[in-house]
């Protein structure tokens, strides 16, 4: 167990620098396409809820404080992350019902936090790990789709710049999901396993933020 939390400190700790230097860096290529710029505001929002740790974990030593607000923007921050990836995704794919699919999934998302809003986090877990797995399957699907059909063979800066995204998307969802998944389904008591096993979530971020810093960077390389 201690060897559990040395590492979840160290990959918190990592994961906390790499989303610094991506906020610093998409402060410094604010001239970027805006399609792949809008993935820098996902640091902002992990910025955020590391703010949050730091302030009620490490200096307060509030736990019960930090559940009851880290909720809300974890799953507020979850939620925007899937429509950025899935907006992405569905424009660089030339996905022809796109637009409908956008309103499907922003809806999506507005069902998923009023139902927990009215109750109160009740809303049992197994349900979130339904909709886990369909958000695998359609990232997925569409990451595969543009990585062996959609990328040019000779590739542009911007279709280059587009296919880092998608690889570090691809990585961070087979990273982020399966094990949350698992642990739902097979563990009697997932709460206590997911706690312990958090790191692997920040593994999975730290690809996604360094993968995007790729791509932020890649136009301005001499």
């Amino acid at each position: 167990m201690i060897i559990i939390e040395i590492i979840s400190s160290i990959c918190k700790v990592v994961m906390f620098l790499t989303t610094c230097y991506l906020f610093f860096n998409g402060l410094k290529y604010r001239n970027n396409e805006n399609l792949i710029f809008s993935f820098w505001y996902l640091s902002v929002f992990s910025l955020i809820d590391s703010v949050l740790y730091i302030y009620f974990i490490l200096i307060n030593k509030d736990i019960n404080s930090y559940k009851s607000i880290s909720n809300w923007t974890q799953l507020i921050y979850i939620l925007i992350e899937f429509n950025i990836i899935s907006n992405f995704l569905l424009e660089i794919n030339k996905i022809k019902f796109k637009k409908l699919l956008r309103i499907i999934i922003v809806l999506l998302s507005l069902i998923i936090f009023c139902v927990t809003f009215i109750n109160n986090w009740s809303f049992k877990e197994k349900y979130y790990s339904i909709i886990t797995i369909i958000e695998l399957v359609f990232i997925n699907s569409l990451s595969i789709r543009y990585l062996l059909f959609i990328s040019p063979d000779i590739p542009d800066l911007n279709s280059k710049q587009k296919s880092i995204i998608v690889k570090g998307i691809f990585l961070f969802i087979n990273i982020t999901s399966p094990y949350y998944v698992i642990i739902q389904y097979v563990i009697s008591t997932p709460n206590s396993i997911m706690s312990a096993l958090s790191f692997i979530n920040d593994i999975g971020y730290t690809v996604l933020f360094i993968y995007i810093i790729k791509s932020l960077k890649c136009q301005y390389k001499k």
